[in-house]
């Protein structure tokens, strides 16, 4: 019997079949994707504070602002025995009038959370 030329015997076609099997499984898998889940405050307690100011204006005119925020991270440290954190709206009340006439004193809402005390302006 002659063989036609082109044909492929019945071994070489199985390990071909094998190795796109096993192609197919080597492909990496995708790992499901992780939701992340969004960081929100967690309240225990709300307080709101009138703290002063006037310890800044003890000190050389152009650190007076500066002093304020010192001040009142100390003040809100010894209210709560949190880590202080000022939010962002109230430290540009703080700078709104420069370096040099910082408020004497500022109404503050303190949300207490496991490890850190967080300020925002009362108003």
């Amino acid at each position: 019997m002659a063989e036609v030329k082109g044909t492929i015997d019945e071994k070489a076609l199985e390990k071909r079949i094998d190795e796109e099997k096993k192609g197919e499984k080597e492909e990496p898998k995708k790992k499901p994707e992780k939701k992340v889940a969004e960081k929100k405050p967690e309240k225990l307690e709300e307080r709101v504070l009138t703290l002063s100011l006037r310890d800044a204006w003890a000190t050389k005119r152009n650190n007076r602002t500066r002093a304020a925020v010192k001040t009142l991270k100390r003040q809100i440290a010894k209210h709560t025995k949190k880590e202080p954190k000022l939010d962002k709206s109230l430290n540009q009340k703080l700078w709104a009038r420069g370096d040099q006439k910082p408020p004497r004193k500022i109404k503050v809402r303190v949300a207490i959370g496991k490890e850190t005390a967080t300020a925002f302006p009362a108003e």
